[in-house]
């Protein structure tokens, strides 16, 4: 029987940094995996201004029963992500709406002042103002 060589393990390596802002700041999404024997260690750092959310993705077995929970954990971020850019893509129409029925309001209400100075409109609240 030949004597046992000890496999060569080569490191493997993943890094990413990307901005969130085009412009200017800080704020970005960072990413790490570092696979060193058979210690996997991920993570993902998720900063703006001075915070910070780390979350971390480290495997201490390669068993389906540990991927699984990670993989698991990676598609409810991910699903969550996407939920939350499609319901806040809708809000904006919304909000979007919302200005250009104030614009009209307040331009109404202005040329009401003038042609009646003494009979001024009341101001509304913003939930008077959508109320049905």
């Amino acid at each position: 029987m030949k004597k046992p060589i000890k496999p060569k393990l080569q490191e493997i390596r993943h890094h990413t940094r990307k901005f969130l802002n085009k412009d200017e700041g800080i704020a970005a999404i960072e990413t790490t995996i570092t696979l060193e024997r058979n210690d996997l260690s991920a993570s993902i750092d998720i900063s703006d201004c001075n915070r910070k959310v780390s979350l971390d993705f480290y495997m201490y077995s390669p068993k389906a029963k540990v991927i699984s929970q990670r993989i698991n954990k990676l598609n409810i971020l991910v699903d969550s992500l996407v939920a939350f850019r499609d319901n806040y893509l809708k809000v904006i129409e919304l909000a979007k709406e919302r200005d250009k029925v104030l614009q009209a309001y307040y331009k109404e209400r202005t040329a009401w002042n003038k042609l009646n100075p003494n009979d001024k409109v009341q101001s509304v609240s913003l939930s008077e103002l959508f109320d049905d």
